[in-house]
């Protein structure tokens, strides 16, 4: 499911521990990947809720190898006990509701 929040109302975290989970509320764990042409993109990630919060284009920044590290982590934490995800959802960086949207990625 694809969850977002205005971007208008935050600013990206800079800190070094996560905000809290839209979910759950517990403090996400910031985990770094690679970014295209330079750098890291930093990702907040709920193990529990398996769930992994990208601000504003950070989905778009991460090069393959970074996409590549990302699954990898995400597999060696597939057999957590999970949390279900709450009807409501909260926006980590303003607390506002985040909003369901259908992924409408176009292609070519």
């Amino acid at each position: 499911m694809n969850y977002y929040s205005d971007p208008q109302h935050h600013q990206p975290s800079r800190s070094t521990s996560g905000g809290p989970c839209p979910s759950c509320q517990a403090p996400m764990t910031i985990q770094r990947f690679k970014r295209q042409l330079n750098g890291v993109v930093s990702l907040d990630i709920c193990f529990p809720c398996q769930g992994i919060w990208f601000d504003e284009y950070e989905s778009a920044q991460l090069a393959p190898a970074g996409v590549l590290e990302l699954f990898r982590l995400l597999h060696e934490h597939q057999a957590d006990l999970r949390q279900p995800w709450r009807d409501v959802l909260q926006c980590p960086r303003c607390r506002e509701r985040l909003m369901h949207r259908l992924d409408s990625t176009r292609s070519g």
